[in-house]
């Protein structure tokens, strides 16, 4: 909700609204742009009354999430950035071409601040200063607001290619100060691919080094333990070298409603997964329809989304749609919402544990040297994915020959998974694999691997634990270097044939022999999955059928013989005879039926 576009006396009836709706939270961005009336002078009155907002909220019996940015957008010129910020070119990001990175934002474009700029950093720190004023006599746990969220804004979202930025002074300077030898690169050159990766990850990292900074400067403020949540960028999972160190809310409310790739994207935010969906839609993009977005939510819900914000809650300018109108009436979309919140709590789904028998790896070696080596270097991961340039998506542009495949190969592996209705998910590379409780670890490889992933693996081989590589072992890491002693394929390890990259339903009968299932899984029609919630003893209370076909499906469902079954949004009982549950589902969506 946009407090400051909305005028104060509207405030009440709307977060009354909202709260009737059955949220808990409201997410409001704190523009800075909009609060700073000069230089260092900040106004948090009238309809900018920020502490007033956050008291209403209260009163509302709503807790806050106060979006600090620095970069908010909320489709506001500059990003809610002050416009003596956005003109000062000291603190502007450099592109390889040494002038400003543009953001071709609607009305107006406006020149990136870079989040390497040690002056950025400082005026950041005093806006958050003044804005940590105004929260931290209201911070729970005795106060309304119960989280802060910190994002870099547009920079990884719409210029996030390789030698696109950020070239600032500072950024070179701390570049040199990780022991580089050499400027960083400005172009894909083989002979120097090892310094173009590693370049890469550097600017990749600078978001989440900065976001760490703002973070402590706000915990020093008085607003320390507080619940922290970033964003992240709507890119396959392979592509993600953000390092945050607290949840990150996928962005769904602008962008796809194919269920699976609700499931990548899951898949960068890590757990718990949080999502954002649309309610109503920006005027630049195409709208969607309610049953679309019904989709979304479900398919969110399938993949094991923890938590939810609907964009917008409250309708304004500059956006088409909301839960509530400008008067704090409830529309049709936010009575749709209130369903699905009112299901949820209705039969605890949010208690839930979603089991995970596969973990897949998602490998990003592959895919850093694709992007490195891009015949469309300076273009964002993100935008090639839009335009569909083929199976292996943003890595078809890649002048690196492996980068396809190892798209191509992950795909699969996540199709095949789905169609032979594994419990899986995919987690990131980094993480730490022998404490997670999968029955076996799949990640695809060709001629290279991240070395700190290999000896991972190796280590769960030498552990007893299955693990699932290939279709060939690699024999270079990450900076395209030999793997020399450390090139050995993990004990036992399985290799996935080669020829399944073609043949799917061969890798799905492979793959679903890792963890076999003969209950809560869909019998027939081809296309069409399950996945299951267990509750704390165990036992099944949730199932999710997926119809990811073009046609509706009537599904049959192997259950056991007692079990009870109703539509979980209309409570609708499920004819269940002789072990076989029949649900109906139409083409492209998704059923939640609850298990009694």
């Amino acid at each position: 909700m946009h407090y400051w576009r909305l005028p104060r006396a509207g405030w009440d009836r709307a977060l009354a609204a909202l709260r009737g709706l059955g949220l808990t939270l409201v997410e409001v961005p704190v523009p800075w742009g909009v609060h700073e009336r000069s230089a260092g002078g900040y106004d948090f009155t009238g309809d900018r009354d920020l502490g007033g907002f956050i008291d209403a909220a209260a009163a509302a019996g709503l807790g806050v999430v106060a979006q600090l940015g620095p970069l908010v957008d909320g489709e506001l010129t500059g990003a809610g950035l002050p416009e003596r910020i956005v003109r000062d070119p000291d603190m502007w990001a450099r592109g390889g071409h040494g002038g400003p990175v543009w953001i071709p934002q609607v009305p107006r474009a406006f020149p990136l601040p870079s989040l390497a700029s040690a002056r950025f950093g400082d005026e950041v720190a005093r806006w958050h200063a003044a804005v940590a004023a105004v929260l931290a006599p209201r911070r729970g746990p005795d106060g309304a607001v119960v989280a802060l969220g910190l994002d870099g804004g547009l920079a990884h979202l719409v210029r996030g290619g390789a030698y696109d930025l950020d070239y600032h002074p500072d950024a070179i300077a701390a570049w040199r100060g990780t022991g580089a030898d050499r400027d960083p690169p400005r172009r894909w050159s083989t002979a120097d691919a090892d310094a173009c990766v590693a370049w890469l990850r550097f600017t990749r990292g600078i978001a989440g080094r900065a976001l760490a900074g703002y973070a402590a400067g706000l915990a020093a403020a008085g607003l320390d333990g507080l619940a922290l949540v970033g964003g992240a960028a709507p890119i396959d999972p392979t592509h993600d070298d953000a390092e945050l160190p607290w949840p990150r809310q996928v962005d769904l409310a602008s962008g796809t409603t194919d269920p699976a790739v609700v499931v990548r994207r899951l898949a960068v935010a890590g757990a718990p997964a949080l999502v954002r969906l649309p309610a109503g839609h920006s005027p630049l993009f195409a709208p969607t329809t309610g049953d679309q977005r019904t989709r979304l939510t479900l398919a969110a819900l399938a993949a094991g989304a923890r938590g939810a914000t609907w964009t917008m809650g409250v309708a304004r300018d500059r956006w088409i749609g909301g839960l509530v109108d400008t008067d704090g009436a409830v529309t049709d979309e936010g009575r749709r919402v209130a369903a699905v919140i009112a299901a949820a709590d209705r039969h605890e789904l949010m208690a839930l544990r979603r089991p995970v028998d596969v973990a897949v790896v998602a490998p990003r070696a592959d895919a850093r040297v694709g992007v490195a080596s891009s015949l469309a270097a300076l273009v964002p991961p993100a935008a090639l994915e839009l335009v569909r340039l083929g199976p292996g998506g943003a890595a078809e542009l890649a002048a690196d020959p492996e980068a396809a495949p190892a798209r191509r190969w992950f795909d699969a592996v996540l199709e095949a998974l789905a169609l032979g209705q594994v419990a899986f998910a995919v987690v990131d590379e980094r993480a730490d694999l022998a404490t997670l409780p999968a029955k076996a670890f799949v990640t695809p490889t060709l001629g290279r691997v991240d070395r700190r992933l290999w000896r991972a693996l190796q280590a769960l081989g030498a552990a007893r634990r299955v693990v699932v590589v290939g279709p060939t072992a690699p024999t270079r890491d990450e900076l395209d270097q030999p793997l020399g002693a450390d090139a050995a394929l993990p004990r036992r390890a399985g290799l996935m044939r080669a020829g399944c990259l073609d043949d799917v339903a061969g890798l799905a009968a492979d793959l679903a022999a890792l963890a076999p299932r003969d209950e809560w899984i869909a019998l027939r029609p081809a296309g069409v999955s399950t996945s299951v919630f267990l509750a704390h003893d165990g036992r099944v209370r949730a199932v999710f059928v997926d119809n990811r076909s073009a046609r509706a499906a009537r599904a049959v469902l192997a259950v056991p013989v007692d079990a009870q079954l109703h539509d979980a949004m209309t409570d609708a009982a499920i004819p269940v005879a002789a072990g076989q549950a029949t649900v109906d589902v139409p083409a492209g969506a998704l059923a939640w039926l609850a298990v009694r």
